[in-house]
């Protein structure tokens, strides 16, 4: 036990410091979403293992590895963003966007106490012009929490939400969602379906132009007889182009991330992280 007055014994290393030394360290893991970004971190299995079911299985499971663990849909000051909070417990965050990556990490490495701070954040960072773009982040992951704050957010603010230009950008799947909700705060029914006229009337030149590109590109294919012809029934439109300055979870993985993560720990699996 340690008495007032007395200091560290020299050589102690505290979890923080364990973390920033590789003494001890006995993973390595290489992150990054393309080559140019990739970094090496290294690690130590034990703790890792402790925190996660994911990180247990990938170290100590039947599919673990010898060699580095390659992590390639994360940053990596995001990854290591994560080792931090399972070192220390502790979490920073700079802006939306580095929550929004947190989050997806969180998730993808089923750490529940993480996902429920980075909820907490980005929830207290809702705004007129941002909360589409959240509401669309949250349900490309499954974060039905943070759907939920959204809705209430867009419920309790509808006119002012759906007045903003930001709503204009919306995909087709996120303005369904709205439109679903009974508890909207406008004066009637009109300003909702002004804002979808408005919303249809961005929409309506940029599916004229992918049809138009399709087509080309049929004519095309037929021209030179390559492959069978475009159904155009099927095509599908890209995200319209957001507001600058605003946060975009295009920039973040939106993939779900429950079944990767959940089957490793039930089954064999390629052995990417």
């Amino acid at each position: 036990m340690k008495m007032e007055g007395q200091s560290e014994p020299m050589g102690v290393l505290s979890i923080y410091d364990l973390m920033r030394n590789v003494k001890w360290s006995d993973v390595t893991f290489v992150v990054g979403r393309s080559s140019e970004e990739e970094e090496t971190l290294r690690a130590h299995k034990l703790l890792l293992a402790a925190s996660s079911p994911v990180f247990e299985a990938m170290l100590y499971g039947s599919l673990a590895e010898s060699g580095p663990v390659r992590v390639t849909d994360l940053k990596p000051r995001t990854f290591l963003a994560l080792l931090e909070y399972v070192y220390t417990d502790e979490s920073n965050f700079q802006e939306m966007e580095d929550a929004f990556e947190t989050l997806y990490a969180a998730k993808k490495y089923l750490l529940p106490q993480l996902v429920t701070r980075c909820n907490e954040y980005i929830s207290s960072l809702l705004r007129f012009s941002n909360v589409c773009f959240v509401l669309e982040f949250a349900m490309g992951i499954h974060e039905e929490r943070l759907s939920e704050k959204c809705l209430l957010f867009i419920g309790q603010n509808a006119r002012e939400v759906l007045s903003h230009s930001s709503f204009l950008s919306i995909k087709q799947s996120t303005l369904a969602v709205i439109l679903d909700q009974d508890d909207l705060d406008v004066k009637s029914e009109l300003e909702v379906l002004d804002a979808v006229l408005r919303w249809s009337t961005e929409e309506l030149p940029q599916e004229e132009a992918i049809v138009e590109t399709l087509q080309q590109e049929e004519s095309h294919r037929s021209d030179v007889g390559e492959g069978p012809p475009v159904d155009l029934d099927r095509r599908t439109v890209p995200g319209r182009r957001r507001p600058e300055g605003h946060p975009d979870p295009r920039r973040v993985p939106g993939r779900s991330v429950v079944p990767r993560e959940t089957e490793l720990l039930r089954g064999p699996r390629q052995r990417v992280w």
